[in-house]
């Protein structure tokens, strides 16, 4: 869970400007989307070794996601499992103490694997050793790889290491699994999978008040980019009072109301305070359905008064098993 930062280390969240501050390092590389069980057993490794070594454990990300930066427009967006700054509250929960957030955009699509290494790596960074996972593959036209890190490691004074896959029931956990479980509503799977419920988390802002008028009041989150999770949803949200709190989501850009946002809205069953600005973490427990349009206010809701009744039949019947 995200909630207890205040048992948490002290992370070093670093950008390309500020990479003069890193400390040198044993790091791992990737989109990490999701810090699912594949993930964390690869993290798990860098901390151990780090902390035989006594240098700082690392890790290396991109943002925005290669692939949403290489998507074709025509074709469905990427639908993220978690946001950056949830990712990086994760990272940190597992021990990573130094992040490199790195900005994938043209000019580093275009840097070759060996420039990469080099003037990123090792110049800037200050890597003394590598773990990498399956798959393995960076810079340009992915032609980096585990042989050219063995080829480069004498030369620059950099170690590397391969982790195995980490499979679970006998299958390998990754992200697009994780992501399809989330997107389909199974989160029971989705929680075997990334080794905890799943959640979303947010600064709590001021919408258009339309909740408001029509009965149904909502703490609202922004949503940058498209998520895994898109519909109607059984929640749980926590930050607000000391137990959870359940509510009725809806994950979208609210189209009977032409809104082009991206948005997690809640509606609380049994909380009705003001509570801008507060942080909180919204765990989904099941989907009811989709989001779609309707044809007026009196229908969308209408409809929302029914989703309400059923995700209380759904918590209470929860509640007797």
């Amino acid at each position: 869970m995200l909630r207890h930062a205040s048992s948490r280390p002290i992370i070093h969240v670093l950008r390309l400007a500020s990479i003069a501050k890193a400390q040198p390092c044993v790091t791992t590389i990737g989109a990490f989307d999701g810090v699912h069980l594949g993930h964390q057993h690869v993290i798990k490794q860098v901390v151990e070794k780090a902390q035989q070594t006594g240098l700082a454990s690392c890790v290396v990300l991109f943002e925005p996601h290669p692939k949403e930066f290489f998507q074709d427009p025509n074709k469905p967006a990427l639908l993220r499992i978690t946001r950056l700054r949830d990712k990086i509250a994760l990272l940190q929960q597992h021990g990573i103490e130094q992040i490199l957030v790195l900005p994938f955009n043209h000019k580093l699509s275009k840097l070759s694997a060996e420039s990469f290494v080099k003037d990123i790596l090792v110049e800037q960074l200050k890597v003394k050793h590598m773990i990498i996972g399956d798959d393995f593959h960076f810079g340009h036209q992915r032609r980096g790889n585990k042989a050219l890190l063995e080829k480069m490691a004498p030369e620059y004074g950099f170690s590397i290491s391969d982790c195995d896959t980490f499979l679970l029931d006998a299958q390998r956990v990754s992200s697009s699994v994780v992501r399809k479980a989330i997107a389909e509503g199974n989160f029971d799977l989705a929680q075997s999978l990334l080794g905890r419920p799943y959640t979303l988390c947010g600064t709590i802002k001021k919408g258009n008040q339309l909740g408001r008028t029509i009965g149904f009041p909502t703490i609202n989150i922004g949503l940058n980019k498209p998520m895994a999770t898109h519909g109607i949803y059984a929640v749980e949200v926590f930050g607000l009072t000391k137990n959870p709190l359940r509510g009725a989501a809806s994950v979208g850009i609210r189209p009977t109301v032409k809104e082009q946002r991206r948005l997690l809205e809640v509606f609380l069953f049994d909380y009705h305070q003001e509570c801008y600005g507060e942080y909180v973490e919204v765990q989904f427990h099941a989907k009811m359905r989709d989001e779609e349009k309707y044809d007026s206010i009196a229908l969308l809701t209408a409809q929302i008064d029914k989703d309400v009744k059923n995700i209380q039949h759904y918590f209470t019947s929860k509640d007797k098993t």
